[in-house]
């Protein structure tokens, strides 16, 4: 079996949690059939091969034709619109590629552009659901007349690619109400790779992290949040309180105005997490904007460490399942937030650090992915035939 994977990114990389799913949805992939996976660039100086990985980086765009630059005016005010005529399929041909039986495409934006359901079925890995996470943006960013024309647009490429695709796959169990007449497929996240966790050891009782890419706008929107509305007053609180946060990419502005906070240090990039897990009291994921799931919050919980979370930091997570009982601890307000670090320091941290790994094994691991994965595509081929 032939599988034509497209992805955003070198799927062997695992540097953050975009690409963490795109290695388990790869690894997963590989053990059903012969895996061919495409990197769309935007210039033909980019493109290269690696033959032994089965990975091409290939320009898929037309370019410099009339369709092009209509496609670069309209993206700058309704990003993600496809138009018709921009990208040449057929140029994977040029690499080497064969036909594919199955294809599978991170992202709906790249499946609307791309159209591969005329190559073969097509599964679209939609972790990120366009309007899913457009409408949390518009609580913090407004509903102007420009955002409501960008919701449409949005709108238009998810219904297509729900039409067009043979199967969606969703990080998020709570999303499935949004796609009532579509083949659905719950394909959760998961820690990559499986580090040793530090459940039986109790880190620092004053030291909260937070770890994520620091580029990304949900992150920074949520630690600014956090840092302005809340810290001040935790730290009246609890004065011997630190916060480390960790992470690249953070914008100068927001180096400057987060140094000027007591007891917060901005790390960086770390290029091993292991120590700061193993330090932590525990992790803190104040989101307030975003969707599919936080793989940060599923890494936190298997390296052994609880987590204190907002509600919209838990996505993917069953309401159900966000209790101390799992080592999960969720708040909303410094009210909630004081509560829950009183706990932590009161009752059995081992105990709730041996519930939050047993809690990600369960389910979020690399097996689950392989099974689920298997089976969809099987089920794909036999519809095909």
């Amino acid at each position: 079996m032939n599988i034509l994977y497209v992805s955003t990114s070198d799927p062997r990389s695992t540097n953050h949690g975009g690409e963490q799913r795109l290695h388990f949805l790869w690894e997963a992939l590989k053990k059903i059939g012969n895996v061919h996976t495409v990197v769309p660039v935007q210039r033909y100086s980019l493109e290269r091969k690696d033959e032994d990985a089965k990975i091409y980086w290939v320009c898929l765009e037309r370019l410099y034709t009339p369709m092009w630059f209509l496609q670069r005016v309209l993206n700058r005010l309704l990003p993600a619109i496809p138009v018709p005529g921009v990208h040449d399929l057929s140029r994977l041909v040029k690499f080497g590629i064969p036909h594919p039986d199955v294809c599978v495409v991170r992202m709906a934006s790249i499946a609307a552009a791309l159209k591969t359901w005329k190559l073969a079925p097509t599964c679209v890995d939609m972790d990120d659901i366009p309007l899913a996470e457009f409408d949390i943006q518009t609580k913090v960013c407004g509903n102007s007349l420009l955002r409501r024309m960008r919701r449409l647009v949005l709108k238009h490429v998810q219904d297509t690619v729900c039409k067009k695709g043979s199967r969606v796959w969703i990080a998020d169990e709570e999303e499935f109400r949004r796609f009532p007449n579509v083949p659905v497929t719950f394909v959760p996240n998961i820690p990559v790779p499986p580090l040793p966790d530090f459940a039986e050891e109790l880190g620092s009782s004053d030291t909260l992290y937070f770890v994520g890419l620091l580029a990304h706008g949900p992150n920074q929107v949520a630690l600014d949040w956090f840092l302005s509305t809340m810290w001040r007053d935790l730290k009246k609180v609890f004065p011997e309180l630190k916060f480390e946060i960790c992470g690249g990419g953070l914008p100068d502005r927001l180096k400057k105005s987060w140094a000027t906070y007591q007891d917060v240090t901005l790390r960086g990039y770390v290029n091993d997490l292991r120590p700061c897990y193993q330090h932590a009291l525990a992790i803190l994921t104040p989101m307030r904007i975003g969707s599919g799931s936080c793989l940060k919050v599923l890494e936190a919980l298997r390296m052994g460490r609880v987590l204190i979370s907002t509600q919209q930091g838990l996505r993917g997570i069953r309401p159900e399942f966000r209790n101390p009982e799992n080592g999960i601890l969720p708040f909303e307000d410094l009210d909630s937030l004081v509560r829950n670090i009183r706990l932590l320091r009161s009752a059995d941290r081992l105990a709730l650090q041996r519930a939050a790994v047993a809690f990600v094994q369960r389910r979020n691991t690399q097996e689950f992915i392989d099974r689920t994965l298997e089976k969809d595509v099987k089920n794909l081929l036999v519809r095909a035939i």
